[in-house]
Formats: C-alpha cells, structure tokens, sequence
C-alpha cells in the first residue's frame, strides 16, 4: 500500500512540474510576441522620428502601459483558472491510477497466495493417500501372503514403494513351510 501512495506522490509531483513548465513556457512565449510587437513598434517610430526617444516614454505616450497592465491581469486570471481546472484534473487522474495499480496489486497478491496455498494442501494430500495407499497394500500383502505367490508378492512390494530384501522373503517362505 505504501508503493502505491508513493507512486501517488510521484505522479502528482511529476504532473505539477510539467504544468509548471507549461505555465512558463506560454509566459515567456506571450513576453516573446509582446517583446516582438513592442519592437517592432519601437523602430517603425524611430525609423519616423530620428531623435532618440525613451522607451517607456514611448509606452506612456502611445498608452501602450495602460494596454500592457491590463493584458497581464486577464492573463493571469487565466492563468489561475486554469491552475485550478488543471489541479482538479490530475487530482482525479491520479485517484483513477492508484484505483487502479492498487486493484491489480490485489488481484496479483491474492492469486500468488491461493496458488502457494492450494499447491501446500495438494502436496500434504497427495503424502496423506500415499500413506494410506501403503498402509492398505501392506494390510493387503499381510493378509494374503499364503495365497500369493513369492513373485507376485515382490512385484506388489516395489509398485507400492516397499522393496522386499531376502529376509522378508525368507519369512515369508518359512511363513508357508517352504524352504
């Protein structure tokens, strides 16, 4: 659960860059055109006026400062709302991906644990017929030794996993009254 927090963090932190840089990116490219027209301006009127003449003295005289301050307020209104769209985007955005990431860490935990635990059980049932399966040859073996053959019996001996070594044998034999 912490991974997913984290990863949360991550996300928001990496979201909150980018519209950062996108915010000073579309500042600095509105400067730019403004920079531009200002310029622009600015020559068209030296090249009319020769005599040097302060830029700012230029803005006020034309009202060109007015226009600025005022471009700049709506933008930054703008510029606000947005943020506070944006925000709510990524805060939904990012409760969407942790939804998620957190539903297939469930998902991938919980198969992981009932295939540990079912391959436990099926390997504890598969000891307990064994025995059983042992336990009832041998029952079988033992009751019926005088009515099965010695090979027959070694045969069923090594198919149930118990090898019959020549002193088994041997009291099997003297168990009959051979020799």
């Amino acid at each position: 659960m912490t991974s997913v927090v984290e990863k949360k963090q991550e996300l928001d932190a990496l979201i909150q860059r980018t519209e950062e840089l996108i915010a000073e990116h579309e500042n600095a490219l509105s400067r730019s055109k403004e920079l531009n027209a200002k310029l622009e301006y600015a020559l068209e009127f030296i090249k009319e006026n020769p005599p040097i003449v302060d830029g700012i003295q230029l803005a006020y005289q034309t009202g060109r400062l007015d226009w600025v301050s005022i471009i700049l307020t709506v933008l930054a209104i703008l510029i606000a709302i947005a943020a506070f769209w944006g925000f709510n985007w990524v805060q939904v955005q990012s409760g969407i991906i942790a939804k998620e990431v957190a539903k297939k860490t469930a998902e991938d935990k919980t198969k992981s644990i009932v295939e540990k635990r079912a391959k436990k059980e099926l390997r504890e049932a598969v000891g307990r017929l064994e025995d059983r399966i042992k336990s009832a040859a041998d029952s079988l073996i033992e009751h019926h030794k005088d009515v099965v053959s010695e090979k027959k019996l070694e045969n069923i001996m090594l198919k149930t996993g118990n090898a019959m070594d020549d002193s088994s044998a041997d009291s099997i034999a003297e168990d009959r009254g051979e020799e």
